[in-house]
């Protein structure tokens, strides 16, 4: 069963300016992590699948006499097909669609759960009796949430172009 945020947002005793900032920031965020982390898990295994495959297909068709054209010249089916799980590690590797995915995920469960302890009203949040009192720390625990990680990505790049420069 998928947990209906907008309603559960919306049942919350918050105004309706209130309901949206969480919206925006909180629900946002979240929808945005949990794409993302679907997305990068798909990448990833799709591309290991069809790298498993080929490879397997590799060392079969090793001593096979079967050509193919391109731009007019002649490929046997090991080149071609070494050829191709080159270029899916070489995607693999660039994209680093593994840690994207580790990251997103870990981030949109974060997220997650910081909001169902705010509309439960648990943990840190147990201390109030309505969502609207709860509202500040919690969108200050999310502000502060996103500011670190948009941080952490930015001194991942800086680190990334250093080493390529290097």
């Amino acid at each position: 069963m998928k947990i209906q945020y907008d309603n559960l947002i919306d049942s919350c005793s918050l105004s309706d300016e209130q309901n949206l900032a969480i919206k925006a920031t909180w629900l946002s965020y979240f929808k945005i992590c949990d794409k993302n982390a679907w997305v990068a898990w798909w990448n990833y295994h799709a591309l290991s699948i069809i790298v498993i495959v080929l490879g397997v297909f590799i060392p079969i068709l090793e001593g096979s006499t079967i050509k193919v054209e391109i731009l007019g010249k002649n490929f046997g089916i090991v080149s071609i097909l070494g050829i191709i799980v080159a270029i899916i590690v070489g995607i693999m590797s660039h994209w680093k669609f593994e840690s994207r995915w580790k990251h997103y995920r870990l981030n949109a469960e974060i997220i997650r759960v910081e909001g169902e302890d705010f509309f439960a009203l648990s943990n840190k949040y147990s201390e109030f009796e309505k969502h609207s009192d709860a509202y500040e720390k919690f969108m200050g625990i999310i502000t502060s949430f996103k500011r670190k990680e948009t941080k952490l990505y930015i001194e991942s790049m800086d680190n990334q172009s250093k080493t390529s420069d290097d």
